[in-house]
């Protein structure tokens, strides 16, 4: 205990009565009442994490935006003030450093770089290694902050009727907003780790007592970490150290639409000779025909016994009512429906590759619509077949994710924004010249945006239609 950190928040914890124990590096709250209870409150409701543990590292400098550029995998050139991406930072054979949010201040030469709690010091070091050549300036304040998790389908109303935080109703998927709070720096941005609408919360470790104590005396649920960490499984997102780590890359875990290979990045050769040549294992979702548990660790076998992956997280879904695991397996077993088997002790439970995104949330802020333009259907003439992907297959942008076909001609449709699909207009299959009578009306797919600045690269309405005028 002496040894271990302590948040802002922890006199609070412990006067909740919350279960606590050692995680990176802290005391932290695993449940207060029970993580079934407090996952479901986060499904249905409104709950609030204390995640004040997370660093905060700051980037400033001349060389800022080519320095975040070279050690992460997504691209920050020309980003936007606001706007928020995930991606990695890379060791140069493509392992995990860490998955990390970078958020693009006013400053044209500064960024926060946000972290998992367990590498702050591994990070800041690495960091500082990386920078020489570089004319920044890093600047780790993970003491000096404090922050607030507030996840759920009514956190937009209670961010905005209990805290008065107007601004925040405003803000779209991975886009925030500054401010303050009692006189210090105040963050509000909108992302999210549980697959729910959410919002985080920065300040001063003062501030962020007095809001969480706003919080609860206004009903919301305090979580722990211990449904923090189910809904995030349930939702597909992985966890540094297991999904994630320095012997996975992010194209073995499914995560390559967050690398932009167009640019220079520590690990891009890597990745990019593993797309070549093909992985030798993937990172699956397997659903199991049984109730039994499976645990981290727990071998992933064939029907004859033979090991061909290891489990990385596993539950009996609260949400689902299903028992569910990621696991990493050998690429050739990766296929969708693929019969596997789960060592748990001494028995073997069957089960069968299924798609990582085990719960579909509700939030739809995150959806985009995907079509042909009127323009390009009027080239096209009568559109006779229209050849589509399916509910949760992944998409990235500028990758080919279907057909039309036509009286005149054959043409492959092209992603405009990576994620993953939910939801194919099924009329289409039946009745492809819908795109005729109104291509915007008869969309092809929905897609939830992994990476929303993508969208910046795009025309408006206006900007397509005095083109093409």
């Amino acid at each position: 205990m002496d040894d271990l950190k302590l948040t802002c928040l922890y006199d609070s914890h412990v006067a909740l009565g919350a279960k606590m124990s050692p995680f990176a590096g802290y005391m932290m709250p695993i449940q207060y009442s029970s993580i079934t209870e407090e996952h479901i409150a986060v499904r249905t409701r409104a709950g609030m994490f204390d995640v004040s543990h997370m660093g905060e590292i700051f980037i400033s400098g001349k060389d800022a935006q080519a320095f975040v550029n070279h050690i992460f995998t997504n691209d920050v050139k020309d980003m936007p003030s606001g706007k928020v991406l995930y991606g990695m930072m890379l060791y140069p054979d493509g392992g995990v450093v860490d998955d990390l949010l970078v958020y693009k201040e006013a400053s044209a030469d500064k960024f926060l770089l946000v972290v998992n709690a367990a590498n702050i010091d591994k990070d800041e070091a690495w960091m500082r290694e990386q920078a020489q050549g570089y004319e920044v300036l890093i600047d780790n304040q993970s003491p000096s902050w404090g922050q607030i998790a507030l996840q759920g389908p009514e956190a937009e109303k209670v961010i905005v009727d209990v805290l008065g935080f107007a601004q925040a109703a405003s803000l779209t998927f991975y886009t925030y907003y500054e401010s303050t709070y009692g006189g210090a720096r105040l963050i509000v941005s909108r992302t999210g780790y549980t697959g729910e609408d959410g919002f985080e919360i920065y300040t001063s470790p003062e501030g962020t007592v007095e809001i969480w104590d706003r919080l609860l005396k206004a009903g919301v649920v305090p979580c722990g970490l211990g449904c923090r960490d189910t809904l995030r499984f349930e939702a597909g997102l992985p966890l540094y150290g297991d999904e994630l780590s320095p012997e996975i890359t992010p194209v073995e875990a499914g995560l390559g639409m967050f690398c932009k290979y167009d640019k220079e990045f520590i690990g891009r050769d890597a990745l990019l000779a593993q797309k070549a040549s093909g992985v030798s294992k993937k990172l699956v979702g397997i659903e199991i025909e049984d109730r039994a548990i499976p645990r981290a660790g727990y071998p992933v076998e064939l029907e004859d016994e033979t090991q061909v992956g290891v489990v990385t997280t596993g539950y009996h879904s609260i949400s689902l009512d299903k028992s569910i695991c990621f696991a990493l397996v050998k690429a050739e077993y990766s296929a969708l429906e693929t019969p596997l088997w789960i060592r748990i002790r001494k028995k073997v439970f069957p089960g069968k590759v299924i798609k990582k995104r085990f719960y579909q949330t509700n939030y739809k802020k995150d959806i985009a619509t995907i079509g042909v333009s009127d323009f390009a259907q009027k080239e096209m003439g009568d559109i006779t077949y229209v050849d589509m992907p399916e509910v949760d297959d992944e998409v990235e942008a500028g990758e080919e994710f279907g057909a039309l076909e036509s009286v005149k001609a054959s043409s492959d449709l092209y992603s405009p924004v990576s994620g993953v699909v939910v939801e194919v207009n099924e009329a289409l299959e039946d009745s492809p010249e819908l795109i005729n009578e109104d291509a915007y009306a008869a969309w092809i797919i929905k897609v939830r945006i992994s990476d929303p600045s993508e969208l910046d690269a795009l025309m408006d309405a206006a900007a397509y239609a005095a083109q093409n005028e």
